[in-house]
């Protein structure tokens, strides 16, 4: 195996990131297990670490300068210098260097190198062994290489599990630190758990005492399928309306590949805007709930340790808003209603659209059109798009809510212009028996399109 180094240093400046020199080391990890014995006769093990450092090499980083946004890296002088493991185990890749201040600075990576030679581990017990990934997570269609920190050579049942057995494997694993491939399928997002089970009869063992041993190894895999989600998109023929108007709302629905997802049942609804802020709703997503990780469903027993012969030797271990719209000598507005549509059986075409129409409530609010979709293709998604309902003029008034007698108010209203022309607004101030206006009449002011102005 062959490690291509490279290191990049940023310093504070926002102008310059100068070249530091620094010390690359490659270092080897062996471990010396003692075998001990615990509580119950159980054998234990005591582990010392040893760190050889096998191979130390002088670089440094490249200048970095900052041109406007973006960072500028100087091309290489060179090829970067190799650092080659010897032998299969745990490594560590330490880089130290010194700041201006003479401080020193280390940083440590540490990495793992398969193959077939004899190594020692870190072994807490004599049936559990440890099993590393070579990656946090993987996608659909990639394989998983697992390195098995196998104390012997033998044969293994390797197994994928979740709620069961999802499927299995017999193969010859050969040295200390060897390593199975594991194909990730669709069906095994959001994870999956590996399973290793080593074995080796007892004509194979080198124990005065020849009995079979084994050892089991568990390690999670997590999976990200994007085929899994799908893409909602929300268009209104409009973006305002007035109430009682025609609202035609299409929704798309994509797959993960950029296709139209077709026979996928939609569940497309309107809600007040302003009823969700307060309780914080947020658009519903089945895909996380769906694809969130599941624990594993599968135990593992063995009959092996009931067989062996009895020796002194053997040890067991066992988020309303409101506008407030004068209606004029127009219609009386009455329908307020805070979900304006709600269909929970819309299926796609082939292009991957539904579409709804219904009439504009009477609320002259935001509402949020959302769209959960699902199918079964085992795939989610959601998506949400807004449309407003309000009047082409509407004032809001800024009123106390109480007053006593006697109490001077001053009326305050705001006057919104939701057309495309600028007008002449005539605003009035109507009054009961109880209270008289005593200063001057409101202005008629000219209002610009698309405005709002503040009158007092």
């Amino acid at each position: 195996m062959t490690l291509n180094v490279r290191l990049d240093y940023f310093a504070y400046k926002s102008w310059l990131a100068l070249s530091l020199g620094y010390d690359l080391n490659l270092l080897r990890v062996d471990h010396f297990s003692v075998p001990m014995q615990g509580a119950g006769r159980a054998r234990r093990y005591r582990t010392e670490i040893a760190v050889t450092n096998v191979g130390s090499i002088e670089m440094s980083t490249q200048s970095v300068r900052r041109n406007g946004d973006k960072w500028e890296v100087s091309p290489a002088s060179g090829p970067s210098p190799l650092l080659i493991p010897d032998q299969p185990g745990p490594w560590l890749l330490e880089a130290r260097a010194k700041d201006a201040g003479g401080r020193e600075v280390v940083t440590i990576t540490q990495f793992y190198v398969a193959g077939r030679s004899e190594n020692a581990w870190s072994y807490r017990n004599e049936t559990q062994m440890d099993l590393v990934p070579d990656n946090a997570t993987y996608l659909s269609g990639d394989t998983a290489t697992i390195l098995v920190k196998a104390p012997f050579t033998g044969h293994a049942l390797v197994t994928v599990e979740r709620e069961k057995v999802l499927r299995s494997f017999v193969t010859d694993l050969a040295g200390n630190a060897p390593s199975v491939q594991v194909p990730i399928q669709d069906t095994d997002a959001p994870n999956v758990f590996v399973s290793v089970l080593l074995l080796r009869g007892s004509a194979e063992s080198p124990r005065q005492f020849k009995i079979p041993e084994h050892r089991l190894g568990y390690c999670e895999l997590k999976i990200t399928n994007p085929r899994s989600e799908l893409h909602v998109s929300i268009v209104p023929d409009a973006g305002d309306y007035r109430p009682n108007q025609a609202v035609r709302v299409t929704a798309e629905i994509l797959d993960g590949d950029g296709h139209p997802a077709r026979d996928t049942e939609v569940t497309l609804y309107a809600v007040d805007e302003g009823i969700l802020s307060i309780t914080g709703h947020a658009t519903p997503d089945p895909h996380p709930f769906f694809f969130r990780p599941r624990p594993i469903g599968v135990r593992t027993a063995l009959t092996l340790p009931n067989l062996f012969p009895e020796d002194p030797e053997q040890q067991r271990f066992d988020n309303k808003g409101y506008l407030n719209g004068g209606g004029g000598r127009g219609r009386v507005r009455k329908m307020f209603l805070p979900c304006a549509y709600w269909n929970a059986a819309l299926i796609t075409d082939a292009a991957g659209r539904v579409t709804a129409a219904f009439n504009a409530p009477d609320s002259l609010t935001r509402y949020r059109v959302m769209a959960v979709a699902h199918n079964a293709r085992h795939q989610f998604g959601s998506g949400a798009a807004f449309f407003e309902v309000n009047k082409p003029l509407m004032i809001e008034p800024a009123l106390p809510r109480f007053a006593h007698v006697s109490d001077k108010l001053t009326a305050r209203a705001v006057i919104h212009n939701q057309t495309a022309e600028a007008g002449q607004v005539e605003v009035t101030l109507q009054l009961d028996d109880k209270a008289a206006s005593t200063g001057p009449p409101f202005p008629s002011p000219r209002l610009p399109h698309s405005r709002s102005l503040a009158l007092a």
